[in-house]
């Protein structure tokens, strides 16, 4: 089992993940048949004009659960769509910063990938990691480059195929999949 999963540190984690295939199973989604253990999950991005009110609404919501959670845990699907193409995009403008404001609470990013591979579902995850930009850049260029890191992490857990624009070789240690 990865390191990240011993007991205290589990609860300190954002997991960022990326679906090629389909994604109906939304962390945090209420279901009827159980209690949810956290916010709900905000609207597509970018939103449509009149979601914009629900995802700001959902923003707020995640931050108040980081703030008020003993152990937080967040699941973000940084690109807030499926790509029709199937491959690993950049997330749009602002997910970069929403970031950057969960890793001043403490979280780290533990980046996820979920694909589909002959067949079977496979999921990856790769090595925790603090998510740092310099404050003394723009405010743009912090977004940017903070979305930049996390989508580069994911990328290297995907197949080359799936990499789209992120595409760059698999580091060594990338980790194997679990197939499930």
């Amino acid at each position: 089992m990865p390191e990240f999963w011993d007991g205290r540190a589990a609860m300190r984690i954002a997991v960022t993940s990326l679906s090629c295939a389909s994604a109906s199973a939304i962390p945090g989604k209420t279901d009827a048949r159980k209690p949810s253990m956290g916010p709900e999950s905000a609207p597509p991005m970018p939103p449509a004009p009149e979601e914009v009110e629900a995802r700001a609404s959902a923003v707020r919501q995640v931050l108040q659960y980081v703030r008020s959670a003993p152990q937080p845990v967040v699941g973000l699907m940084p690109e807030g769509q499926d790509e029709i193409l199937g491959t690993l995009q950049m997330p749009p403008p602002g997910v970069g910063r929403f970031m950057l404001q969960l890793a001043r609470q403490g979280l780290v990013v533990v980046p996820a990938a979920i694909y589909e591979s002959d067949g079977a579902l496979c999921v990856r995850f790769g090595p925790h990691f603090c998510l740092e930009v310099s404050s003394e850049l723009p405010a743009d260029e912090r977004d940017l480059l903070a979305s930049r890191q996390v989508m580069n992490a994911i990328a290297s857990l995907l197949p080359e195929g799936l990499r789209g624009e992120f595409a760059q070789p698999a580091s060594p240690d990338t980790p194997s999949s679990i197939k499930i």
